[in-house]
């Protein structure tokens, strides 16, 4: 072959071949496929849904594709587990979801036309269900049905004047009783309050005291004692993640401007809230129901607040404050955020816990009288329990807990027990 032969061959494969320079054959064809193909487009997916508890149905997830292949959807992600999503789109739980079992899921939505896939992600939350009480028999949450009843029996005898228990565990009413007062609680009662010049109790006889005390059950309303101390920590600790109070290192004088330039200045939330203020104590006033001191006062907060500093405090601080303390506490809670601790319970707990039929005593110049005095229903302060047990997390600590509340006359217990 010379060698215009083989240049004129040499062209003809390159031509065949569509190379040659920049310019190919009409016949040409561009290899089609992956290189021209696109992603679906998933369409009006939100990052986030929320959804009511035992709600299988979440959402129907909407993909088109661009080169008419047809769609398939898939869930990936920490929590694809507990999810499933048909042909058509539809996004629903496996298994009814249980806001307290798992609340919050992180997923991601997959539109794919077998040879491309879109990804968007979806957080899945559980909206906060109405309470409920459960109730459960002793013996399926793993207690003693016999030695429970011994201990009821006990509480329950007249002298104790237990007029109503519950008992708690994991989250439902295992044991609920109820009870009047006995011939030997009105006998003490009586004693107390109608032997007096002036007792409430004076002129009741034994049929008063049967109207008035004689039938309890769960809407039957008592008052607290210091357990009112832990309802006030925590709208402090509310207003604290609202805003309206910075921290538990502020100074108690940033609330109450009389206090600055004073000896008291210094004081903090923690100090007080931890009954370490280091305040002198109220001068003990001796009155109808004993040493009850701020009872009497008709502006019991003007008494606290003109308090100096303790003249001996021991090395920690710490002195028990029965009532001066917490006043103040809830001033600093009133002057932050406008309302007083009734209010601002209402506002931010009380409604949210579907707490409605209760009180909060005021003394004559209007203040909460947030060392005690808060009043409601057996199962509603059990709620309290059941709101401080988990909300702290001890129940990761300390295994499985359980709680007791005793109404006995006019003071509320709490008892919570862990790993029982």
């Amino acid at each position: 072959m010379n060698k215009r032969l083989f240049i004129l061959f040499l062209s003809s494969i390159l031509i065949s071949c569509g190379g040659g320079g920049g310019g190919g054959s009409a016949n040409q064809t561009t290899p089609t496929g992956i290189e021209q193909n696109s992603a679906p487009v998933i369409s009006g997916l939100p990052s986030s849904i929320a959804v009511d508890e035992n709600q299988t149905a979440v959402l129907t997830v909407t993909a088109t594709d661009l080169n008419g292949h047809s769609i398939g959807y898939a869930v990936s992600g920490t929590d694809a587990a507990s999810f499933e999503i048909s042909t058509t789109g539809v996004l629903t739980f496996k298994t009814a979801p249980l806001y307290v079992t798992k609340n919050s899921f992180s997923i991601n939505i997959e539109a794919t036309d077998s040879l491309l896939t879109a990804s968007e992600p979806l957080t899945v939350t559980l909206n906060i269900p109405p309470f409920a009480w459960k109730t459960a028999t002793p013996a399926s949450q793993g207690l003693d049905a016999t030695k429970l009843q011994v201990a009821l029996d006990y509480a329950f005898t007249d002298i104790h004047n237990t007029q109503g228990l519950i008992i708690i565990k994991n989250g439902k009413i295992v044991s609920e009783q109820y009870q009047g007062m006995g011939e030997t609680s009105i006998a003490g009662h009586k004693r107390v309050f109608a032997n007096y010049n002036g007792g409430w109790g004076t002129d009741w006889d034994d049929a008063k005291y049967d109207t008035v005390f004689g039938t309890r059950n769960s809407s039957s309303i008592g008052t607290s004692n210091s357990s009112a101390k832990s309802i006030l920590g925590s709208l402090i600790g509310i207003a604290i993640d609202n805003g309206s109070i910075n921290s538990v290192d502020d100074k108690i004088s940033q609330y109450i401007p009389s206090w600055v330039g004073t000896v008291k200045e210094n004081i903090t939330l923690k100090d007080m809230i931890t009954m370490r203020a280091g305040l002198a104590e109220i001068p003990l006033t001796k009155g109808l129901l004993g040493s009850h001191t701020l009872m009497y006062e008709s502006d019991g907060l003007a008494v606290a607040l003109a308090r100096g500093l303790n003249p001996d405090p021991p090395a920690n601080m710490w002195r028990y404050d029965g009532m001066g303390d917490p006043l103040i506490l809830a001033e600093v809670l009133k002057n932050a955020t406008g309302k007083d601790a009734k209010q601002y319970g209402e506002d931010n707990l009380f409604s949210k816990m579907g707490i409605t039929d209760y009180d909060w005593w005021k003394d004559e110049a209007g203040t909460v009288l947030t060392w005690a005095t808060f009043d409601s229903t057996l199962r509603d302060f059990a709620k309290f329990g059941l709101l401080w047990s988990k909300d702290t997390g001890l129940d990761a600590v300390y295994g499985l807990l359980w709680f007791v509340m005793v109404y006995c006359g006019l003071l509320w217990l709490i008892v919570v027990c862990y790993g029982l």
